[in-house]
């Protein structure tokens, strides 16, 4: 109805009544195409709700994850610095036992001599 020049020779011809009609459903169309629009918007806005809500799920359950094998290897570690502090424990036990026993030889060497 607007801008093209043949529209523009046949609105000439037309009554106001018919013009005002036309014009009513051009508003018509462009409210819903506008309404559509919005709506295709709001679903694109709910789209990209549920994908934020989806990784959100996704980053917590890894985050939980991360946790739980943070504690696991915290664990292990624990484990692994007490066995070693009773290795190292009983190797200076021993050693001492060693030192012990070395000088006992010496003194009983000492005595037989």
């Amino acid at each position: 109805l607007l801008g093209n020049p043949h529209d523009e020779s046949r609105r000439r011809h037309m009554s106001p009544e018919t013009e005002l009609a036309e014009l009513k459903s051009l508003s018509r169309h462009l409210m819903e195409t506008l309404d559509q629009a919005r709506g295709e918007a709001k679903f694109g806005q709910a789209e990209v709700e549920l994908l934020r809500s989806k990784l959100s799920v996704v980053v917590t359950a890894f985050s939980a994850e991360r946790g739980k094998v943070e504690d696991e290897f915290a664990a292990m570690v624990h484990t692994y610095c007490s066995d070693l502090a009773e290795r190292n424990y009983s190797l200076a036990s021993t050693q001492l036992e060693l030192a012990n026993a070395q000088r006992h030889i010496k003194v009983l060497e000492v005595q037989q001599s």
